[in-house]
């Protein structure tokens, strides 16, 4: 309770200029508007049965000294990127292999978590955004739902930054000043939720709910991770530089848990329901289109000159393979593909993962046929065409099941928007740094100094 007292009296300034902020709100809303009453009534009805209360201006002060009070720890964030997220043990090489439908964009964007991280200001980004009672981002709490599971605010909000820092890297913040441009992010958001609910759902039905265990596991994991910094505040910081609290992280590194342990076990090519019978494997990979090859690869000569004489080179080889040679002594010897001492049995691969030229000549060659010589945007290639790996054939077969159940459920699944959501504006995010406009008001100062000079 102590503790819990002296928090407050070191909050109490903030909340009373919390409080003041919403009075200043209200006195200008009476006089642009007139009446405030009849300004957040009108808001009220535009509502939805989803909404059970309604937020009025009073209830917003408070919960914004609630909020305030919770994060003030958070204030001078200074950036750190949060790579706990990762911390699961790797699989082992075969593992690798196999392709992950999933791991498309949801994991992609949390494994590079920290990427483009931005500083942003606590009292800012939860006192202005609660004022605007017509964004279903603060009214309502929850942006959408998948299946009647509820994608609170907080969760969109983090996706909405992530991409907004991305492409902010790129084109600046101005860039999303184009409404078309931030329509493009929600949208994308919208569908990697979607996946990553159905997908979440799809763990549970089959039983991959953490156990109490589990849960431990990923709290005892968090706590490794704030061990790491040099203090409570300098943890803090590294989430909000990513759009996180520590209630979120928590949150999503459970769920993500549940995804992980189901993606173990979907794509395990001895456990998963999905694995064809080994007597099956082979005949149905060729039915798929699982093919696999070798290559001598020669990189292309920087000019004409050293171009004919990698090709004059090859052409040599290809003659010594002609006359009985060994390919793959000859590979070792001459391949300058570095990807030969990671795959040195070649590659087991399908239509559109290797470039055209590549695929087309390894398919149009019979089982231990060899190719002439093949020009790609690689360089030159001599091909040996083998039979595939049959653990990777397993597991592509695994995995193209795996697509085909994952679509039928994302087509199925029911993602319902928040009424209100056509109102969401990228101003609700605040998602800007301050630090955004000062290398072009440092350049009008020097431009100034330089005027007057």
């Amino acid at each position: 309770m102590a503790k819990e007292n002296e928090t407050l009296e070191n909050i109490g300034d903030l909340t009373e200029k919390a409080t003041e902020t919403v009075e200043e709100v209200v006195e200008t809303a009476k006089e642009a508007a007139g009446d405030l009453e009849e300004k957040v009534q009108e808001t009220a009805e535009q509502a939805t049965e989803e909404v059970k209360e309604e937020l009025t201006l009073e209830e917003a002060a408070e919960e914004v000294a609630e909020e305030v009070a919770s994060t003030v720890e958070e204030e001078d964030k200074t950036e750190k990127t949060v790579e706990n997220k990762q911390t699961k043990a790797s699989k082992s090489e075969e593992k690798k292999a196999a392709p992950r439908k999933y791991v498309s964009e949801t994991k992609k964007m949390w494994m590079r978590i920290g990427a483009a991280a931005v500083l942003i200001l606590v009292v800012a980004a939860l006192a202005l955004p609660l004022l605007n009672t017509k964004s279903p981002i603060l009214a309502n709490k929850t942006v959408l739902t998948v299946d009647g599971v509820k994608v609170p605010a907080d969760e969109y909000s983090y996706y909405i930054g992530y991409l907004v820092d991305s492409y902010a890297s790129y084109y600046g913040y101005e860039y999303f000043e184009n409404p078309d441009n931030f329509a493009m992010i929600e949208n994308y958001v919208n569908n990697v939720l979607k996946e990553h609910y159905v997908v979440y759902n799809w763990a549970l039905e089959e039983g991959f709910a953490l156990t109490e265990e589990q849960k431990q596991g990923v709290l005892d994991q968090i706590e490794e991770t704030k061990a790491s910094f040099e203090s409570e505040e300098a943890y803090a910081e590294a989430l909000a530089s990513s759009h996180l609290t520590p209630e979120l992280y928590e949150r999503m590194l459970m769920s993500d848990t549940v995804i992980n342990n189901f993606s173990d076990a979907i794509y395990n090519t001895e456990t998963s329901k999905f694995a064809p019978d080994d007597s099956e494997v082979m005949d149905l990979g060729r039915e798929n289109g699982i093919i696999a090859s070798k290559h001598i690869l020669m990189l292309p000569g920087e000019t004409a000159e050293e171009d004919a004489e990698v090709l004059a080179k090859m052409n040599e080889i290809l003659e010594r393979l002609n006359n009985g040679e060994d390919f793959d002594a000859l590979m070792n010897e001459y391949s300058e593909d570095p990807g030969l001492a990671t795959y040195p049995n070649g590659y087991t691969f399908m239509d559109g993962e290797m470039v055209t030229e590549f695929y087309d000549a390894t398919n149009a060659l019979e089982v231990g046929g060899i190719s002439g010589i093949v020009r790609s945007s690689s360089g030159y290639h001599i091909i040996k065409r083998i039979e595939p790996d049959f653990d990777e054939t397993k597991s592509r077969l695994i995995s193209l099941a795996v697509d085909v159940e994952l679509e039928s459920r994302i087509s199925a699944a029911e993602m319902k928007l928040a009424s209100g959501y056509d109102k969401i504006q990228f101003s609700d995010f605040n998602l800007v740094p301050e630090t955004a406009s000062e290398p072009a008001e440092s350049e009008a100062s020097e431009s100034d100094a330089s005027d007057a000079a």
